[in-house]
């Protein structure tokens, strides 16, 4: 019964690495989800870890960092921890998220369980070498989430003007720390962007929350320039 779905989930991920070598990669991970799918009766198979796996890949490259962290989590815990590429990916996605201490141990753990594997080596290199250049990096970044933290909170509760004000000191922080972030300068720079636009749109101000939003839009290409 389970072999029909598997050669169905074979050939869609075929499908997959196929488009993922062209840089197809929305099409490509739609391929993986769809074998990922067929594997339903079988979810913690071997085939429905590499698809996983897969679709890992091509949501970082399509800057869905969310979702690739929970199909290598997903891995990791069907694998019993064992499954070295998915700590990669694992490292991958935190460091995407700007959580480089957090990516560090996941690229630390990838290497411990498969020691030849060149990549994990480079990534956490990069990483370390991120954190060395910039040793207040962390505290930087805890204290962004901080804020944003309170800002959110206080959009929960409906309190518009102190949610302005933490988003404001965050955008703020985010620009006089630019060069303690680095790289990570225009993603903090862009949350900060985003929430004022949605508190505009709350408040009525239409024709900020769209200045917001344009200025966000100016940003993400420096981010990615960043990242390349």
């Amino acid at each position: 019964a389970i072999a029909a779905p598997m050669t169905t989930a074979d050939t869609l991920r075929s499908e997959g690495n196929t488009l993922f070598k062209s840089g197809r990669y929305s099409e490509a991970e739609e391929r993986y989800a769809a074998a990922i799918a067929a594997l339903a009766g079988a979810p913690e198979s071997e085939e429905a870890r590499k698809c996983r796996l897969n679709r890992c890949a091509c949501l970082l490259r399509l800057h869905g960092y969310e979702a690739a962290r929970r199909e290598a989590e997903t891995v990791i815990e069907q694998s019993g921890g064992t499954a070295a590429k998915a700590h990669f990916r694992l490292g991958q996605c935190l460091d995407a998220l700007h959580e480089p201490q957090a990516a560090a141990a996941a690229l630390t753990q990838a290497i411990k369980l498969d020691p030849k594997a060149r990549e994990p080596r480079e990534a956490l290199e990069a990483v370390r070498a991120r954190l060395k250049a910039q040793p207040q990096l962390e505290l930087v970044l805890d204290d962004l989430r901080l804020v944003e933290e309170r800002a959110l909170r206080a959009l929960c509760h409906s309190d518009l003007s102190r949610s302005r004000q933490q988003l404001e000191l965050m955008l703020k922080q985010a620009r006089a720390q630019a060069g303690t972030l680095g790289r990570d300068a225009g993603h903090w720079e862009g949350r900060a962007l985003l929430g004022l636009a949605l508190v505009c749109v709350d408040e009525g101000e239409a024709a900020a929350a769209a200045d917001y939003i344009a200025a966000c839009r100016r940003r993400l290409p420096a981010e990615d320039a960043a990242r390349q």
